[in-house]
């Protein structure tokens, strides 16, 4: 507080009233040791680690999942791998356009829902139409390219600084499991029917309906930071 009036004096400004009700943690009272608890304490933060877990674990599955169900495709796996991985470039401009004059919320669910209905038309075309099915899977990638790159950085938004870290880490280790369980998915299934893969991939997209709160946890940052704002309590209260 007293860099503030510092900063109101050189100015030569005169503080709101309001700040003198600006509430600081003890400096020993504000070293906070996260613990796993800590992700599952209060309702609003357990629905967004499981959702956020959840979301880790179907990017992965299908974001490697695609890549693997387009080496055992027919046709030649080379250029089909190139137009996949093409379509990278416009899921990042798309991303770049649209993350902060749409918000997170609307884009990262059109992302599952485009990838996992691309999943299952793909399926769904006959065989003899290779560049209808390329199309298709290109399109599936591309929304779950998006939706892979937005729970990044998404999952650092919904955490409160001190356990952000411990927050991305454990959500993210859902990636890791995904990846270790669809070479299995892929290579398993395909032995029976080639496109069921597909059909896996667009029910596991079918995730959580409750949705996240992303410009909810942003507004509850500055008091986890240890400043309670005049009217609001902790982030724990709050949920």
């Amino acid at each position: 507080m007293n860099i503030v009036r510092e900063m109101a004096k050189k100015n030569q400004k005169k503080m709101p009233s309001h700040f003198e009700d600006i509430k600081f943690e003890e400096e020993d009272g504000g070293k906070q040791s996260p613990s796993l608890i800590d992700l599952v304490r209060t309702p609003q933060m357990r629905k967004n680690t499981f959702i956020l877990m959840y979301n880790w674990f179907t990017s992965s599955v299908l974001y490697q999942g695609l890549i693997m169900h387009m080496g055992v495709a027919a046709g030649n796996m080379y250029l089909d791998f190139l137009y996949s991985a093409l379509v990278e470039f416009p899921a990042s401009f798309i991303i770049i356009v649209t993350i902060d004059r749409i918000g997170r919320r609307y884009p990262w669910a059109a992302a599952n829902l485009v990838a996992g209905a691309a999943c299952l038309v793909t399926a769904l075309i006959p065989e003899d139409l290779h560049w209808l099915k390329v199309i298709a899977a290109c399109i599936g990638r591309m929304g779950i390219t998006m939706a892979f790159e937005m729970v990044c950085f998404v999952n650092t938004e919904l955490y409160p600084t001190y356990i952000r870290n411990l927050g991305v880490m454990v959500c993210s280790s859902l990636c890791d499991i995904g990846g270790v369980i669809v070479p299995f998915i892929v290579y398993r299934l395909v032995e029976i029917w080639h496109d069921l893969p597909l059909i896996v991939f667009s029910k596991v997209l079918q995730r959580p309906k409750k949705s996240i709160s992303v410009s909810k946890c942003q507004k509850y940052h500055t008091a986890e930071d240890g400043i309670t704002l005049p009217g609001q309590s902790a982030l724990g209260h709050q949920h």
